[in-house]
């Protein structure tokens, strides 16, 4: 981490990492804290790559007492403005987080939970890729979806020549939430 600090630009810091540019294409993420560990353990998982809405995850190092890897070297994304958002995605960051709040609340509530979404809007946004891929990401791995409302947890890539919008801070599970943040 004083190594970073000393010759690497930082991009971002939070309670459990900071985040720094390594080149034009990767960033690498260090912990701070276990909690730091938990979500680099989280972002190092290689399956989440299928995904694509995902930062793709380079290389990680070695894990840090069986809670996490130290470090996580991943694709760099550049930040994106709710205008871009919303042209590559088809739907505002307001409206996804409108969407995945209803529709993660109708996962883990079942299927008695009422939506407040128009019938409209949620066809339209059920056949989105990309909210369908969140959606899959954050059922498949348990992930809260608060943050994924928050513009400043995407970025933009170039994926085969094509922009993109990825999340690139997504270590938040609902098990790294109620080990390391969660009090009482």
């Amino acid at each position: 981490l004083k190594y970073a600090r000393e010759h690497l630009q930082i991009i971002a810091s939070g309670s459990g990492r900071s985040v720094f540019k390594i080149d034009e294409q990767k960033a690498l993420k260090i912990a701070k804290n276990r909690k730091g560990l938990a979500q680099n353990k989280v972002e190092s998982d290689w399956s989440m790559n299928q995904y694509g809405v995902t930062a793709e995850t380079f290389d990680i190092g070695e894990d840090v007492k069986g809670v996490g890897p130290f470090w996580v070297e991943m694709e760099l994304a550049k930040k994106v403005s709710r205008g871009r958002f919303q042209e590559i995605t088809k739907i505002s960051i307001d409206d996804l987080d409108w969407y995945l709040r209803e529709e993660r609340a109708k996962y883990t509530r079942g299927m008695k939970y009422i939506s407040s979404i128009p019938v409209a809007k949620q066809e339209e946004w059920n056949n989105n890729e990309f909210v369908s891929d969140l959606m899959s990401l954050a059922n498949d791995f348990d992930m809260s979806t608060g943050d994924m409302g928050r513009l400043s947890t995407y970025g933009e890539v170039l994926r085969e020549g094509t922009p993109s919008i990825v999340l690139v801070d997504f270590g938040l599970t609902k098990t790294v939430w109620d080990d390391y943040y969660k009090v009482g």
